[in-house]
C-alpha cells in the first residue's frame, strides 16, 4: 500500500498514493490499526489518488467511526476529480469534514 504517515503533535496525517480499491482498502485498514492513542485528528490526504471504490468508501466510514469513538476528528483532504463525483454521488461530501488543499 502506497502511504505516508506523519504524527505531529496529535494530528496523525496518512497520505494515500494508491487507488483505493477492493484489494488495497484492506491495506489501507491494516496500516491504519495502530494508531497513536493521544490521536486528536486523523487526515486522510487523498490527493495522491484518483480513483476509490465502495470498499474506500467502506473503510472511510469505518475510520469516522473510530475516531467518534476516540472523541476526535476526521479530516479528508485532496479530495478532487473522481473522488470527489463518488463523495458527492453518494453524499459522504455530508458525512465528513472535507478540506480542499
Amino acid at each position: 500500500m502506497g502511504l505516508t504517515k506523519t504524527y505531529n503533535e496529535g494530528v496523525y496525517t496518512v497520505c494515500v498514493n494508491e487507488n483505493l480499491t477492493a484489494v488495497t482498502s484492506p491495506e489501507l485498514e491494516a496500516e491504519l490499526k495502530d494508531m497513536p492513542e493521544d490521536i486528536e485528528e486523523l487526515v486522510i490526504d487523498l490527493s495522491g489518488i484518483d480513483y476509490m471504490s465502495s470498499a474506500g468508501l467502506r473503510v472511510m466510514l469505518s475510520l469516522q467511526q473510530r475516531m467518534n469513538e476516540k472523541g476526535a476528528k476526521l479530516t479528508v483532504r485532496g479530495v478532487r476529480g473522481m473522488v470527489r463525483d463518488i463523495f458527492e454521488e453518494t453524499g459522504f461530501v455530508n458525512l465528513f469534514h472535507i478540506e480542499d488543499q
